[in-house]
């Protein structure tokens, strides 16, 4: 595993269905350096979902796989940017000012997008998180989208 260089924290949120695959992540989480804490936060109500987006810096995901990412949308939507793996639909995320896809074979990348993260101005935040909401919000104002969504319940 690759030192990162500075402080971070990772809250976790969700229901826990595979309690095997937990206990895994526990033990990983217990041998994380002392400047990465890792914390388990639960499922959060649906209502309250974007106003807890809304309270953090950066959206992490590192999925193997997305056939959509709502998750993803809800944080950008909150004005958050995300660092994501390229295994999902929202690519060139950097190239938007909303955030980060990073190949999964590459975790030096990730250390790096963190470190930068950890390192940014104020300025520089404001840029990714006005980014990042902009890219949501013309997203979900895509008329064609909202047409194919449409035609894709009209069909169940």
């Amino acid at each position: 595993m690759t030192k990162i260089n500075g402080r971070v924290e990772f809250d976790l949120y969700g229901p826990i269905y595979d309690k095997t695959y937990w206990e895994e992540c526990k033990n990983i989480i217990e041998t994380l350096p002392s400047n990465v804490m890792v914390n388990y936060k639960g499922s959060l109500q649906s209502e309250n979902v974007l106003k807890t987006l809304s309270e953090y810096h950066f959206h992490f995901s590192r999925t193997r796989g997305e056939n959509f990412g709502h998750a993803i949308l809800q944080a950008m939507s909150a004005g958050v940017p995300v660092i994501i793996s390229d295994q999902t639909i929202w690519q060139d995320l950097n190239m938007l000012n909303a955030g980060w896809d990073i190949s999964l074979s590459s975790e030096k990348d990730f250390v790096s997008v963190i470190e930068k993260c950890i390192n940014m101005s104020q300025a520089e935040y404001d840029i990714l998180s006005k980014g990042a909401f902009n890219f949501a919000k013309s997203f979900t104002e895509n008329k064609n989208i909202i047409e194919q969504n449409r035609q894709l319940f009209l069909k169940s």
